[in-house]
């Protein structure tokens, strides 16, 4: 018997892969489960895969002692890739149909903007956004855990934590959407929180570097904007966003 558990970028509920491998077990004398995600979750879901042994290479890894049971993680990327090999002509169209339904839910296909009125409109395109966010924060984590989507304020802003490590703590910071601030085009944000561990170390440093001509402060955190570039397209917008969340990281996280 095979399970799979399919997501692109909704997370995973506490304990939940390994209840679904109970009731694996409980259903069958052997089978396996399958998580099935984009190819930029496949590492982090390495990570949180239920079994006795740390998982090595690619898998599939086995659950306890037996080889009766065991997980594989996969990229629907990998997927697509394997279906094109189905001859059938009408199964053909309709997965042609869901590679496309595909790259716009992933962002790959996102639309270029093209002018300052539309970045001002973003709420019009609000989820190809959060999506860009989704996928920016997601590369800023490296090894760390990926911390849900969440939700603050008056503002709207939503946004995704980043907790790296400083010292003996690990501040966070957040990349989110909200509308602009005045004098600002950019719907995207990144911010570190006045309750964030070091917050006083790490606003003089970005205040002391090139940073301080593009510190907003607003309710005693910092914002700094992160530019959208026009006419680019979805993995050149990823590229460019992660590229200048780096640079502030570079001088919010110098070792103390």
């Amino acid at each position: 018997m095979v399970k799979i558990e399919a997501k692109l970028g909704a997370a995973f509920g506490e304990g939940q892969l390994s209840s679904y491998l109970g009731d694996l077990q409980e259903s069958s004398d052997s089978g396996m489960l399958l998580v099935l995600v984009p190819h930029y979750r496949v590492a982090a879901m390495k990570a949180s895969v239920p079994c006795v042994s740390a998982p090595t290479e690619d898998g599939p890894w086995q659950r306890g002692a037996t080889s009766d049971f065991s997980v594989a993680v996969i990229d629907w990327e990998g997927v697509l890739v394997a279906l094109k090999d189905v001859r059938s002509e009408p199964f053909r169209g309709d997965l042609a149909q869901f590679r496309a339904m595909y790259r716009v839910l992933q962002g790959y296909d996102i639309e270029p903007l093209r002018s300052v009125s539309e970045l001002f409109a973003w709420r019009e395109r609000k989820e190809v956004f959060v999506n860009l966010v989704d996928r920016v924060t997601r590369r800023l984590a490296q090894q760390s855990r990926v911390l849900p989507m969440g939700k603050d304020g008056p503002d709207d802003y939503q946004r995704r934590y980043v907790c790296l490590p400083l010292g003996a703590d690990e501040p966070c910071f957040s990349v989110g959407v909200r509308d602009p601030f005045p004098g600002y085009t950019t719907p995207i944000w990144l911010r570190f929180h006045r309750l964030t561990p070091k917050f006083s170390v790490i606003r003089e440093r970005l205040v002391a570097s090139g940073f301080a001509q593009r510190l907003t402060e607003c309710g005693g955190h910092i914002w700094i904007h992160l530019d959208v570039p026009l006419n680019a397209d979805g993995e050149s917008l990823v590229d460019s966003l992660v590229e200048q969340a780096q640079r502030v990281i570079e001088v919010a996280y110098q070792p103390l």
